[in-house]
């Protein structure tokens, strides 16, 4: 009886005690990623007022170049990819440099046009904050990755204010196929502190609530695999055309300087050959596919295009958010498409080109589970998410182990006597 009495005092002490952590890191992640978002936005507002700030992008992509090149040369890595890394291989320990130049290149590239995203830069600032709570409370080992892994939940889910799937995420995104359910309850308290501290402090989001819900039936459910074989290669082509950007940039034998002007004097080409839609975050595109806007058939090449060589030519940023531009703009067009064809699409427009953002992002980020809560954080649909996971399987399956987390780890598989 007293052994037993122990040992939930111990389970009971243990889960205070990161309730206590976890609440911390939420509040300390929503704040940061709040100044984050609001800073991106007041540049991007700024940068709008001239018609052709465009032009600006060789010198921000040179900017970004020379940060990390020169000024900052110990804060080195890309993202989420390098948050991947430092807590499979140093226990969750993040220089505290990697919080600034995470900040400065990410707002130098995406201010300026360059095509990126604001997850990554987000959930890699939380974990930074996390690992330095970390140091100060000297924690090491498995605390310590747990707290590192609790920034990243906050930072996911209150810079796209979903707090349930940025908890999921935290915890999905380390291993294909496994998830780490010692910190569920630590990841779900930060994410829902963070995302409620973000929302305090005015911090807004974009809800797109659908209220159709489709009849399930046989021929329904052979469009679905369809649509997800359709996005898997879409996927594949946008994780296909990321390595070749990176392949590119190694092949080029000049210094990174040079390859960030020539990268913006190319981007600001295509720009005028094309249009501004692919600059920056998209974010006026991707609300234009959900309203049943005409979206250019080519739309989604061009963006993994864009992001590709923002990229890998001294830019930074995330990938988030070029993948649901990817996602919802060929969704957008396929539907259109079989309109054109004078048949019925598999849904109304506005519930594809949203939903297509959560199986495509699945079948790049190797992350399922959250990537659908994120849908329905957004859209409120539940009742369909038999056609959501099944579309997100069938991505998966196409794009196999190729994905766009490089340090992501497989999960081993337990063999059972």
């Amino acid at each position: 009886m007293k052994k037993r009495l122990t040992e939930e005092t111990v389970i009971f002490i243990s889960v205070f005690k990161w309730i206590l952590l976890a609440t911390a890191v939420g509040v300390i992640v929503g704040a940061s990623t709040t100044l984050f978002v609001k800073t991106l936005n007041w540049g991007a507002a700024a940068a709008s007022t001239y018609r052709y700030y465009f032009l600006s992008m060789p010198l921000g992509l040179l900017a970004s170049a020379l940060i990390i090149k020169r000024l900052l040369p110990g804060a080195e890595g890309h993202g989420a990819n390098k948050v991947i890394e430092s807590i499979h291989r140093n226990s969750g320990k993040i220089k505290p440099i990697a919080v600034p130049a995470e900040f400065l290149r990410s707002f130098i590239t995406l201010t300026t046009g360059g095509s990126a995203g604001k997850e990554g830069p987000s959930a890699q600032i939380g974990a930074g904050l996390a690992s330095m709570l970390a140091d100060i409370l000297r924690f090491d080992g498995s605390d310590r990755r747990k707290l590192v892994i609790c920034g990243i939940s906050g930072g996911f889910a209150s810079v796209f204010g979903t707090p349930l799937a940025g908890a999921i995420f935290g915890m999905e995104v380390l291993f294909v196929g496994s998830i780490r359910y010692d910190v569920l309850l630590p990841s779900f308290v930060a994410g829902i502190i963070s995302y409620q501290v973000s929302s305090w402090l005015g911090l807004t989001y974009f809800y797109n609530p659908i209220t159709f819900v489709p009849v399930f039936s046989e021929a329904f459910f052979i469009k679905v695999i369809a649509a997800g074989i359709f996005f898997g290669l879409c996927s594949f082509f946008l994780v296909e055309t990321l390595r070749l950007g990176k392949k590119a940039s190694s092949a080029i034998k000049l210094p990174l300087e040079a390859k960030a002007v020539i990268a913006g004097i190319f981007l600001v080409a295509l720009t005028f050959i094309f249009s501004e839609s692919y600059l920056g975050l998209g974010l006026p595109t991707i609300q234009s596919a959900l309203e049943g806007g005409d979206i250019p058939w080519y739309a989604f090449i061009l963006k993994s295009i864009f992001t590709s060589v923002t990229l890998s030519f001294g830019g930074h940023g995330g990938i988030g958010t070029p993948i649901f531009f990817v996602g919802a703009t060929a969704g957008s067009r396929g539907v259109h498409a079989i309109e054109d064809l004078g048949g019925q699409p598999v849904l109304p427009l506005h519930p594809v080109a949203f939903e297509v953002g959560a199986p495509h992002a699945s079948g790049h980020k190797k992350a399922p589970v959250p990537l659908d809560d994120s849908r329905r954080d957004h859209d409120g649909w539940d009742d369909h998410c038999i056609d959501a996971r099944c579309r997100q399987l069938f991505d998966i399956g196409q794009t196999g182990h190729f994905g766009l987390r490089a340090t992501h780890t497989v999960a081993p598989k337990s063999i059972s006597a």
